[in-house]
């Protein structure tokens, strides 16, 4: 029987309407708190078209304090006392030869979100050997089981539900299982043709069902050859004035569970302050800390013939140590543009047990407590200015405040849709 023209016609025309491959909450997306700035990037693949044509995001009944940012499909705004409870609303996706709808919603709570407050790396180098401070090695082909502490994300009992997704939102490989009872990640690593693989993996805790409160993230390596440096971070308490022998950390590096030797490093770089000298042979550093001196991060970075990189991670400190180990330096953003910035170990003390952050005039920024991360989209029409941050690290009764700048730059050249959706979300607010 002879297919009708017209049904071949109208079957290519439904193939090629975008469609939706993921829906929004599938993606563990975060809880939205009142009073707090919000926003969420959704997945890449969220929707999907068949031709692969550009598609352009919008909302459709949406509550007047959600936006979405087309050029980066993030979600934000600042829900007020009104809106808590469940918000729904629709979330469009435009194609050249039409558009579909996906149905959403995001929930508004009033109480204060849960935060990390355990010690990641320490759990995963339970697991195995570390070449970072959150990078797990894992052989090719193997079995394998990561058990994190009841108590990573503070007092349990605020805790519903723990998720686990890819760094995307994506669900995770099939390789790897979660199991939310005992907190555990186990499963067989897949096998490698060659070279190494990297999986960045989300660990959730829920306080509302299906929605995030607080993040963390790690990474699991997995390569033939595992370069790690055991431990992979120390802390040595110094005296200002006082001449310091750091090593050999060579000593500590290991390829395959043997010692690494000269010739198998192919390329070493360290981040030291100028008083502290470093032997690339051996890995020692030797100097003595100013008189000023209070504390200083410093790491060493070790890539070996194969490629691999390991990082051993050092945090200098006196007795009556800084709460910060570094500045944080002065920051760039532009507009239109996503900015984020995490503080880090790099930064922070591990005595630094909180953080709290004022972005000032800067209304387009959010901080993520739970993840450490300072975030946002500035407006496409912003001038530019420079906008003052004020970061406060508190430790029971000390605390110690930093204050830097982000240098926020004008768009050289505005984007038509953006600068179509500003002006689009500008009219639904008057209306």
């Amino acid at each position: 029987m002879r297919s009708s023209p017209f049904l071949v016609l109208f079957n290519s025309l439904v193939s090629a309407l975008p469609q939706v491959a993921f829906p929004f909450n599938s993606q563990v997306p975060t809880l939205a708190r009142e009073d707090q700035a919000y926003a969420f990037q959704l997945a890449s693949t969220t929707f999907v078209s068949d031709d692969g044509s550009a598609l352009v995001y919008s909302l459709a009944s949406a509550p007047a304090w959600l936006n979405l940012d087309s050029a980066t499909r993030t979600l934000y705004g600042k829900p007020g006392q009104g809106n808590t409870g469940p918000n729904v609303f629709k979330i469009v996706a435009t194609a050249d030869d039409g558009s579909v709808a996906m149905d959403c919603t995001l929930v508004v709570a009033s109480n204060s979100a849960p935060a990390l407050v355990g010690n990641i790396s320490a759990d995963l180098a339970r697991t195995g050997p570390l070449s970072g401070p959150t990078t797990l090695l894992l052989q090719p082909s193997s079995a394998f089981a990561i058990t994190f502490s009841n108590n990573l994300f503070g007092d349990s009992d605020t805790i519903q539900s723990y998720y686990a997704t890819m760094a995307d939102r994506t669900p995770l490989p099939s390789w790897l299982k979660f199991d939310s009872s005992s907190l555990t990640f186990w499963g067989m690593t897949p096998v490698l043709v060659m070279g190494s693989q990297t999986y960045e993996v989300d660990f959730i805790a829920s306080d509302v069902a299906g929605f995030a409160g607080a993040t963390t993230t790690f990474n699991l390596l997995i390569s033939s050859n595992q370069l790690a440096f055991h431990p992979q971070t120390e802390n040595f308490t110094v005296t200002p004035g006082e001449p310091i022998i750091l090593g050999p950390f060579i000593n500590q590096l290991r390829i395959n569970s043997g010692q690494v030797t000269i010739s198998q490093m192919q390329k070493v770089v360290a981040e030291t302050p100028d008083w502290l000298s470093f032997q690339n042979s051996t890995l020692k550093l030797e100097g003595t800390p100013l008189h000023n001196f209070e504390s200083k991060s410093v790491s060493i970075t070790v890539t070996d013939t194969y490629g691999d990189t390991a990082v051993k991670n050092i945090f200098l400190h006196t007795t009556n140590a800084s709460l910060f180990n570094d500045e944080v330096g002065n920051q760039t953003a532009t507009a239109g543009k996503p900015f984020a910035y995490t503080f880090g170990q790099l930064v922070l003390t591990q005595s630094a047990t909180s953080l709290s952050v004022d972005v000032g005039s800067a209304s387009w920024l959010q901080y993520d407590a739970s993840k450490r991360k300072l975030q946002g989209i500035p407006p496409t029409t912003s001038k530019a200015s420079a906008n003052i941050i004020t970061v406060t690290a508190s430790s029971g009764s000390q605390s110690e405040t930093q204050i830097f700048y982000i240098n926020l730059k004008a768009a050289a050249a505005l984007d038509f849709d953006l600068l179509f959706l500003d002006h689009s979300l500008a009219h639904e607010t008057q209306r």
